[in-house]
């Protein structure tokens, strides 16, 4: 802007010119730079492998973690019977029973039935 107001206006458009490449060279390096990130990833197949290999891993090391736990619990009740061990260290399926009041998102903040204008006696 100097050079224009100094009437140099050759000079500002050189500028200009000059800002323009430099804007060229920004956009070429970010797309050369996505280019090779892309190419540089790891293939569906190979990751996919990793992912199973790793679930494999995790579930060996969670049945070992299991296996413990159940010597212990055994340890601690003094059961020796396996299969009454095993009946005892079953998880339900089911969830616990939730209350009716918690149920609703209403209750987290206090907004029951009876605060909304359907019970008279508040």
């Amino acid at each position: 802007m100097t050079k224009m107001r100094k009437g140099q206006s050759h000079s500002f458009n050189n500028w200009l010119r000059v800002r323009i490449v430099a804007q060229g060279l920004t956009v070429a390096a970010v797309v050369a730079g996505s280019w090779a990130y892309g190419s540089a990833r790891p293939t569906p197949e190979l990751d996919a492998s990793a992912t199973r290999d790793k679930a494999a891993e995790e579930r060996i090391a969670f049945q070992e973690r299991l296996r413990m736990a159940e010597e212990v619990t055994r340890a601690e009740t003094g059961s020796a019977s396996p299969t009454n061990a095993q009946a005892t260290a079953l998880p339900t399926t089911e969830p616990p029973s939730i209350p009716a009041a918690s149920r609703s998102w209403r209750s987290w903040w206090g907004w029951n039935e009876s605060k909304r204008g359907t019970d008279k006696s508040l």
